[in-house]
């Protein structure tokens, strides 16, 4: 499936459930610029992630998967792009100095990537060196944090907590590396609204599942990712089957805006964020 026909099944699904979708302007510029961008960068596998949207301009997601090379869990990288331009450019790797002001903002975003969100002292102290036995080592100065570098986190945090696909649909191979399951038929009609049946597209964190990995047993084992049904957070997924039962839809409470959608005895599945960007701090106490 190219990135047009999977935009336009994700949309198409999402859209019956929460009434977000794109307009047609937007999604021939996503379509064609992240078209050039998977050629650009030669990675295996291009989709769009999804939408932010701020107070001025929007910003727009995608995200690139690279397969061969890469044991146990293919590379990520992410781009961005704003409503002013569609022109791509790649999310920053995030600063530690930045990680506690992050948690500062849990508020709309602008849509001006270079705006400062929080300045940093780069006064250089009496000499710009620090002795290390006989060395001098340069000092380097801390980087201002801007809304790029908000976005950057916002976005792998949000795609570490979702990115929700069914079991199965991926595979291990016997190199230790990952790919899509060509011969997933998809989950039965009885199991598509049972939260154990779909899992986490990211690096493992169970270790019982880790140690299936380092053991060799995932190749003869779909179920080696990390289930939602495992997730800290209790009642995070909302699912929802339709009447004819052959479809689900999954919604994510501690971010509204993503959603995911499985087809049932289908390889079709997928999942787009389309909101503000703004955790749901509440879920924990709602659910006391």
């Amino acid at each position: 499936m190219n990135i047009e026909e999977g935009l336009e099944e994700q949309l198409k699904e999402i859209s019956s459930v929460n009434g977000v979708c794109l307009s047609l302007e937007e999604r021939i510029k996503i379509v064609t610029m992240l078209d050039q961008l998977r050629v650009d960068i030669k990675c295996d596998e291009m989709q769009f992630w999804g939408k932010i949207i701020g107070a001025e301009k929007d910003y727009y997601i995608g995200k690139a998967f690279y397969y061969k090379g890469y044991k146990n869990f293919p590379k990520k990288k992410y781009f961005f792009c704003s409503s002013n331009n569609f022109m791509f450019s790649e999310l920053p790797v995030i600063q530690p100095h930045h990680f506690d002001e992050f948690y500062k903002f849990n508020t709309y975003f602008i849509g001006n990537p270079d705006i400062i969100l929080e300045k940093f002292d780069s006064t250089p102290n009496k000499n710009t060196n620090e002795i290390i036995g006989d060395t001098f080592k340069p000092i380097l100065k801390k980087k201002n944090m801007t809304e790029t570098d908000r976005l950057s986190f916002v976005v792998r945090t949000i795609d570490h907590d979702t990115s929700v696909v069914p079991v199965g649909s991926y595979k291990m191979l016997p190199i230790s590396e990952i790919r899509r399951n060509d011969l997933f038929e998809g989950l039965s009609s009885d199991d598509l609204d049972k939260k154990e049946k779909y899992v986490h597209l990211r690096p493992v964190e169970n270790q019982e599942k880790k140690d299936k990995i380092e053991m060799g047993n995932a190749v003869l084992d779909f179920d080696f990712l990390d289930s939602i049904a495992e997730d800290p957070i209790k009642d995070s997924w909302s699912l929802h089957v339709d009447n004819t039962k052959s479809i689900c839809t999954l919604r994510n409470l501690v971010w509204p805006g993503y959603t995911a959608y499985h087809k049932a005895n289908t390889m079709e599945f997928g999942g787009v964020y389309i909101g503000y960007g703004i955790k749901n701090v509440d879920i924990p106490f709602i659910q006391q």
